[in-house]
């Protein structure tokens, strides 16, 4: 018995580790970026509809190079850049992701446009 009420002990606190956070759910057409991966500091935001398809936008001085985790609560994938003009390397931003900014973004995001 008490082996059993173990078991279903562990199942759910499994299940709970699976359970995304509140913080980490960006609301519908919205994309955060944060400083952390644990979402603690937010750098800045914007909906989607704010942003022209295709168009350069640099990242606000309070955010340039200091982002570590995106979520994108948008229906439209974004592209970021590791410099001001958009034209390095992309990165490609999913619609409706979230996930931390590894290799050449991490702590590198200058510029990005909104896919069309």
């Amino acid at each position: 018995m008490i082996k059993r009420i173990t078991a279903l002990l562990a199942l759910f606190v499994s299940l709970l580790a699976m359970t995304a956070s509140p913080a980490q759910a960006a609301p519908t057409g919205s994309i955060y970026f944060y400083r952390y991966a644990d979402t603690s500091d937010l750098l800045t935001s914007f909906t989607a509809a704010s942003k022209s398809p295709s168009v350069c936008y640099t990242m606000p001085s309070s955010a340039n190079n200091r982002t570590s985790y995106i979520t994108n609560g948008a229906s439209v994938s974004f592209v970021v850049f590791d410099n001001s003009t958009c034209s390095s390397t992309p990165g490609l931003i999913y619609a409706h992701s979230s996930g931390p900014m590894t290799g050449q973004f991490n702590d590198s995001i200058s510029s990005y446009y909104r896919n069309p």
